[in-house]
């Protein structure tokens, strides 16, 4: 298979219609990694933590083609706002934001194993609006009583 060059593509454009063009768009935003929808630090962030947690390969681009990507709109938002709301230094600290996601994404996947679930990607993103009853569980009233910063203050202590 001959592959064609830039300037033959380029000349090529204009005898698309607005179908093939619209098709040729938008692989060549999967191919530069900006799908609509692009993934924002902190998801991306997420995202790795969770395939980190489930032994998943899968690239955030390949995973932005999914079925579960369209839960993961609803459900990512709730699991880092829970995160943000909860150890608000996670806004100014990328390493702290990342180790409280492995910690509370650590948390649900022990509560989806008591309950039988197959731990893989799309049902720890199907259960990402959970995070704040898992943490509840673990650590009744710490929310409530604002004290979710001493279990940061015990993390690093351990370190």
């Amino acid at each position: 298979m001959k592959h064609a060059t830039k300037d033959e593509v380029l000349r090529a454009l204009p005898f698309f219609n607005k179908k093939e063009l619209t098709d040729i768009h938008k692989v060549t935003e999967l191919l530069l990694g900006k799908v609509s929808g692009s993934f924002t630090e902190e998801e991306t962030e997420l995202y790795d933590v969770i395939c980190l947690a489930t032994n998943s390969t899968v690239p955030v681009t390949a995973f932005r083609t999914t079925v579960t990507a369209s839960e993961w709109r609803n459900k990512a938002p709730l699991a880092l706002n829970f995160i943000r709301d909860a150890f608000p230094d996670t806004k100014r600290n990328k390493a702290l934001r990342v180790a409280m996601m492995k910690f509370t994404i650590a948390m649900l996947i022990v509560d989806l194993k008591s309950r039988g679930v197959p731990i893989k990607t799309g049902s720890v993103v199907l259960n990402l609006g959970r995070l704040r009853e898992c943490f509840g569980a673990n650590f009744p009233g710490y929310l409530e009583a604002g004290l979710a910063h001493v279990i940061i203050e015990k993390m690093q202590s351990h370190t």
